[in-house]
């Protein structure tokens, strides 16, 4: 069975975000056609740790999915209030968090653009917007 896919998705395990990043591939066409791998923290665990454990099996994820399915278009998603950050109380405010997020995903972002270079890298901040939970693209 030879069947190819244009996509990844590197996102959050956390639960909350199941139904919204499914419903996300789905609406943009993505669902059926794109890898997904979900550890805590996302971008966190390359950007912070990438010689770790947890970075490599993502690393090593992304390199098969590249090499063994013939992904070309990166997601990289984050969420606010992630856990494996520590939550929003962990920042002194909402913009402290999202700076950080944004910072970790601009190092995974150059890394796959240098490792990758004939792939696309899309960023996505996930903003909770009362009780539900919208994409938002992050140009830079």
């Amino acid at each position: 069975m030879s069947h190819n896919c244009q996509n990844l998705l590197l996102g959050c395990m956390d639960f909350r975000l199941q139904t919204i990043i499914f419903a996300w591939l789905k609406e943009n066409g993505y669902a059926g056609d794109a890898d997904i791998i979900l550890v805590p923290g996302s971008c966190k665990v390359v950007a912070e740790n990438p010689a770790g454990c947890q970075a490599g099996l993502v690393l090593d994820g992304i390199r098969l999915a590249y090499e063994k399915h013939g992904v070309r278009r990166f997601f990289l998603t984050m969420h606010e209030d992630c856990g494996a950050y520590g939550g929003q109380t962990a920042f002194v405010s909402a913009e402290a968090e999202k700076i950080k997020h944004l910072a970790d995903m601009k190092k995974v972002r150059e890394f796959l653009k240098e490792k990758y270079p004939d792939a696309e890298v899309k960023t996505f901040r996930l903003k909770q917007n009362n009780d539900s939970w919208e994409f938002e693209e992050i140009h830079e």
